[in-house]
Protein backbone atom coordinates (compact mmCIF):
# COMPACT_ATOMS: atom_id res chain seq x y z
CA UNK A 1 0.00 0.00 0.00
CA UNK A 2 1.25 3.46 -0.77
CA UNK A 3 1.93 6.09 1.88
CA UNK A 4 -0.98 8.40 2.72
CA UNK A 5 0.93 11.10 4.58
CA UNK A 6 0.51 13.63 1.77
CA UNK A 7 -3.22 13.00 1.27
CA UNK A 8 -6.17 15.09 2.42
CA UNK A 9 -7.68 14.27 5.82
CA UNK A 10 -9.98 11.26 5.89
CA UNK A 11 -13.74 11.61 5.55
CA UNK A 12 -14.58 7.94 6.24
CA UNK A 13 -14.13 6.44 9.71
CA UNK A 14 -14.01 2.68 10.15
CA UNK A 15 -14.66 1.28 13.60
CA UNK A 16 -13.74 -2.38 13.61
CA UNK A 17 -11.24 -1.87 10.81
CA UNK A 18 -8.57 -4.28 12.05
CA UNK A 19 -10.89 -7.30 12.21
CA UNK A 20 -11.53 -9.92 9.57
CA UNK A 21 -14.20 -8.01 7.66
CA UNK A 22 -13.02 -4.52 8.54
CA UNK A 23 -9.46 -4.96 7.33
CA UNK A 24 -10.69 -6.09 3.90
CA UNK A 25 -13.08 -3.13 3.74
CA UNK A 26 -10.36 -0.64 4.71
CA UNK A 27 -8.05 -1.95 1.98
CA UNK A 28 -10.85 -1.89 -0.60
CA UNK A 29 -11.76 1.69 0.34
CA UNK A 30 -8.15 2.76 0.08
CA UNK A 31 -7.67 1.08 -3.31
CA UNK A 32 -10.72 2.91 -4.65
CA UNK A 33 -9.33 6.24 -3.48
CA UNK A 34 -11.20 6.57 -0.19
CA UNK A 35 -9.74 8.77 2.51
CA UNK A 36 -9.88 6.41 5.47
CA UNK A 37 -9.36 6.75 9.21
CA UNK A 38 -9.37 3.65 11.42
CA UNK A 39 -10.07 3.58 15.15
CA UNK A 40 -7.89 0.87 16.63
CA UNK A 41 -7.58 -0.75 20.03
CA UNK A 42 -4.04 -1.70 19.02
CA UNK A 43 -2.05 0.86 17.05
CA UNK A 44 0.65 -1.74 16.46
CA UNK A 45 -1.86 -4.12 14.84
CA UNK A 46 -3.32 -1.35 12.68
CA UNK A 47 0.16 -0.26 11.52
CA UNK A 48 1.05 -3.89 10.77
CA UNK A 49 -2.07 -4.22 8.62
CA UNK A 50 -2.08 -0.84 6.87
CA UNK A 51 1.32 0.83 7.32
CA UNK A 52 0.87 4.54 6.72
CA UNK A 53 -1.75 4.15 3.99
CA UNK A 54 -4.61 5.19 6.29
CA UNK A 55 -4.99 7.45 9.28
CA UNK A 56 -4.91 5.48 12.51
CA UNK A 57 -6.41 6.81 15.73
CA UNK A 58 -6.15 5.08 19.09
CA UNK A 59 -9.38 4.20 20.81
CA UNK A 60 -10.04 6.53 23.73
CA UNK A 61 -9.47 4.47 26.88
CA UNK A 62 -10.98 7.10 29.20
CA UNK A 63 -14.51 5.87 28.74
CA UNK A 64 -15.53 7.07 25.28
CA UNK A 65 -15.06 4.53 22.53
CA UNK A 66 -14.02 7.13 19.99
CA UNK A 67 -11.85 10.12 20.82
CA UNK A 68 -13.57 13.34 19.63
CA UNK A 69 -10.64 14.07 17.29
CA UNK A 70 -11.35 10.79 15.46
CA UNK A 71 -14.66 12.19 14.20
CA UNK A 72 -13.36 15.55 12.95
CA UNK A 73 -14.11 15.96 9.24
CA UNK A 74 -15.82 12.57 9.02
CA UNK A 75 -18.88 12.27 6.76
CA UNK A 76 -19.45 8.52 6.88
CA UNK A 77 -18.86 5.93 9.60
CA UNK A 78 -18.67 2.20 9.08
CA UNK A 79 -19.54 0.58 12.41
CA UNK A 80 -18.58 -3.06 12.84
CA UNK A 81 -19.35 -4.11 16.39
CA UNK A 82 -17.31 -6.65 18.32
CA UNK A 83 -19.76 -9.09 19.85
CA UNK A 84 -18.48 -8.97 23.39
CA UNK A 85 -20.14 -7.97 26.64
CA UNK A 86 -21.31 -4.37 26.37
CA UNK A 87 -21.26 -4.13 22.56
CA UNK A 88 -24.70 -2.53 22.38
CA UNK A 89 -23.64 0.22 24.82
CA UNK A 90 -20.47 0.80 22.77
CA UNK A 91 -22.51 1.11 19.57
CA UNK A 92 -24.90 3.59 21.20
CA UNK A 93 -21.98 5.70 22.47
CA UNK A 94 -20.41 5.81 19.00
CA UNK A 95 -23.71 6.75 17.37
CA UNK A 96 -24.32 9.54 19.88
CA UNK A 97 -20.80 10.88 19.30
CA UNK A 98 -21.24 10.67 15.53
CA UNK A 99 -24.51 12.62 15.72
CA UNK A 100 -22.87 15.31 17.85
CA UNK A 101 -19.92 15.54 15.42
CA UNK A 102 -22.18 16.06 12.39
CA UNK A 103 -21.57 12.71 10.69
CA UNK A 104 -23.98 12.34 7.77
CA UNK A 105 -24.16 8.61 7.02
CA UNK A 106 -23.84 5.48 9.17
CA UNK A 107 -23.11 2.15 7.56
CA UNK A 108 -23.58 -0.69 10.01
CA UNK A 109 -22.70 -4.30 9.56
CA UNK A 110 -25.82 -5.85 11.03
CA UNK A 111 -27.20 -9.38 10.91
CA UNK A 112 -29.06 -11.44 8.35
CA UNK A 113 -32.82 -11.61 8.97
CA UNK A 114 -32.62 -9.78 12.28
CA UNK A 115 -36.10 -8.34 11.62
CA UNK A 116 -37.68 -11.77 11.11
CA UNK A 117 -38.91 -12.20 14.69
CA UNK A 118 -40.93 -15.31 13.91
CA UNK A 119 -37.99 -17.65 13.39
CA UNK A 120 -34.26 -18.09 13.18
CA UNK A 121 -31.78 -15.42 14.13
CA UNK A 122 -34.35 -12.65 14.37
CA UNK A 123 -36.09 -14.50 17.19
CA UNK A 124 -32.93 -14.61 19.32
CA UNK A 125 -31.68 -12.07 21.84
CA UNK A 126 -28.70 -11.36 19.58
CA UNK A 127 -31.02 -10.68 16.64
CA UNK A 128 -33.13 -8.42 18.85
CA UNK A 129 -30.02 -6.40 19.76
CA UNK A 130 -29.09 -5.91 16.11
CA UNK A 131 -32.66 -4.85 15.36
CA UNK A 132 -32.59 -2.37 18.26
CA UNK A 133 -29.32 -0.77 17.05
CA UNK A 134 -30.78 -0.41 13.53
CA UNK A 135 -33.85 1.30 14.98
CA UNK A 136 -31.64 3.57 17.10
CA UNK A 137 -29.65 4.66 14.03
CA UNK A 138 -32.87 5.53 12.25
CA UNK A 139 -34.24 7.43 15.29
CA UNK A 140 -31.16 9.69 15.26
CA UNK A 141 -31.96 10.79 11.71
CA UNK A 142 -28.79 9.58 10.00
CA UNK A 143 -28.66 8.64 6.37
CA UNK A 144 -28.00 4.96 6.88
CA UNK A 145 -27.25 1.63 5.33
CA UNK A 146 -27.88 -1.61 7.24
CA UNK A 147 -25.83 -4.45 5.76
CA UNK A 148 -27.46 -7.70 6.85
CA UNK A 149 -25.03 -10.38 5.86
CA UNK A 150 -25.00 -13.96 7.12
CA UNK A 151 -21.42 -14.86 6.25
CA UNK A 152 -18.52 -13.40 4.35
CA UNK A 153 -16.31 -15.38 2.04
CA UNK A 154 -13.34 -14.25 4.12
CA UNK A 155 -14.88 -15.65 7.30
CA UNK A 156 -15.73 -18.88 5.52
CA UNK A 157 -12.13 -19.16 4.27
CA UNK A 158 -10.77 -18.69 7.79
CA UNK A 159 -13.31 -21.08 9.30
CA UNK A 160 -13.40 -23.87 6.73
CA UNK A 161 -10.78 -23.16 4.06
CA UNK A 162 -8.82 -26.35 4.66
CA UNK A 163 -11.95 -28.50 4.40
CA UNK A 164 -13.11 -26.75 1.25
CA UNK A 165 -9.73 -27.26 -0.43
CA UNK A 166 -9.35 -30.91 0.64
CA UNK A 167 -12.92 -32.06 -0.14
CA UNK A 168 -13.86 -29.51 -2.82
CA UNK A 169 -17.04 -29.14 -0.81
CA UNK A 170 -18.32 -27.62 2.39
CA UNK A 171 -20.89 -29.25 4.62
CA UNK A 172 -22.92 -26.87 6.80
CA UNK A 173 -25.99 -27.67 8.95
CA UNK A 174 -28.41 -25.54 6.91
CA UNK A 175 -30.47 -28.22 5.21
CA UNK A 176 -32.18 -26.61 2.25
CA UNK A 177 -31.79 -23.16 3.77
CA UNK A 178 -30.30 -20.27 1.85
CA UNK A 179 -27.26 -18.36 2.99
CA UNK A 180 -26.19 -15.01 1.59
CA UNK A 181 -22.42 -15.09 1.30
CA UNK A 182 -20.83 -11.70 0.70
CA UNK A 183 -17.30 -10.73 -0.17
CA UNK A 184 -16.23 -8.36 2.62
CA UNK A 185 -14.76 -5.98 0.04
CA UNK A 186 -18.24 -5.50 -1.44
CA UNK A 187 -19.25 -3.73 1.78
CA UNK A 188 -17.64 -0.64 0.22
CA UNK A 189 -20.13 -0.68 -2.66
CA UNK A 190 -23.20 -2.01 -0.85
CA UNK A 191 -22.62 0.37 2.01
CA UNK A 192 -22.31 3.36 -0.33
CA UNK A 193 -19.08 4.31 1.41
CA UNK A 194 -17.65 6.01 -1.69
Amino acid sequence: MRDATDRKPADILVIGGTGGTGSHVVRALWRRGGLVRVVARSIDEAERLFGSSVEIVAMDRRGALVAPAALQGIKKVLLISRHVEGWVDEAVAVLDQARDAGVEHIVRLSAYRCHDTARGFGATLHGERHRWIEDYIESLGFQHTHLRTALTYQWLEAFAGAEIRSRAALALPFGAGRVNLVDARDVVLRGQLL
